[in-house]
């Protein structure tokens, strides 16, 4: 039961750190499309950059989820060491 609660808990930890991602990475789209308008508007952008700006805001986004750890490959001495050490027996 506890694993349970433990999963579900960390299930919601993870939602939460890729909501925020999101939410910050769409924070940052809108306030530099706010300075390119008003860049715009004062004719400081030329016809040139404005493919550069606007590639930018459009790129496309990470979804923020972290991946599970179990599928990261570990190559640290003391990983590669138990994993010999658990070989052998």
């Amino acid at each position: 039961m506890m694993s349970l609660i433990l999963w579900g808990i960390r299930l919601q930890y993870r939602v939460y750190l890729s909501e925020r991602h999101l939410a910050l990475d769409a924070g940052e789209k809108k306030a530099f499309a706010q300075a390119f308008l008003a860049f715009r508007e004062d004719k400081s952008v030329g016809a040139d950059n404005e493919a550069i700006v606007l590639a930018s805001l459009f790129r496309p986004t990470q979804d923020g989820i972290i991946r599970d750890d179990g599928a990261s490959l570990d190559i640290s001495a003391a990983a590669l060491l138990a994993k010999q050490l658990g070989s052998r027996n």
